[in-house]
């Protein structure tokens, strides 16, 4: 339709090295979640070592969402799909 806006949606997965507790977690997912661009982040208890995140990769990039976690104070790194 004309005048709206569209989302130009990727998906990556940010693997964690370390095992955090679900606070921490949860931190971060609540920071990457109200970044910029980010449209959603999932994160599984069978899968805690892993982010899905959907973002609309006009507004921000892989590499600064893999910043963004790192910022957190843990090791991680892209996954390739």
């Amino acid at each position: 339709m004309e005048g709206e806006a569209t989302i130009d949606t990727s998906d990556i997965v940010i693997h964690i090295d370390e095992n955090l507790d679900i606070k921490h977690r949860q931190t971060i997912i609540n920071q990457l979640s109200s970044q910029s661009g980010v449209v959603s982040v999932s994160n599984h208890q069978k899968t805690p070592h892993l982010l899905v995140i959907m973002y609309d990769h006009l507004k921000v990039n892989s590499r600064e969402l893999l910043d963004s976690v790192r910022k957190n104070g843990v090791h991680a790194e892209l996954v390739g799909l």
